[in-house]
């Protein structure tokens, strides 16, 4: 999980708005969370995926908008 989080804050510093890398956070802080002993650990964990989890759909939206303006990726 660890090695996944690493490779995905290098995704991320190359693209931040890379969405797929974010999705993938939020799923990685959330089997980190299911295999924590900690409830307090849990929940900071939780918070955390829920974080990337509306980043990434905040990114989404902001991608989709993107590709409607003129000489987005939809009109090429």
């Amino acid at each position: 999980i660890e090695e996944g989080l690493a490779n995905l804050d290098k995704s991320l510093g190359l693209d931040p708005n890379y969405e797929d890398a974010m999705t993938y956070k939020n799923l990685l802080y959330r089997e980190k969370a299911r295999l924590s002993e900690s409830e307090d650990e849990k929940k900071q964990l939780i918070a955390q995926a829920d974080e990337w989890f509306n980043k990434a759909l905040e990114t989404r939206k902001k991608n989709a908008e993107k590709k409607k303006l003129p000489g987005g990726e939809a009109s090429r």
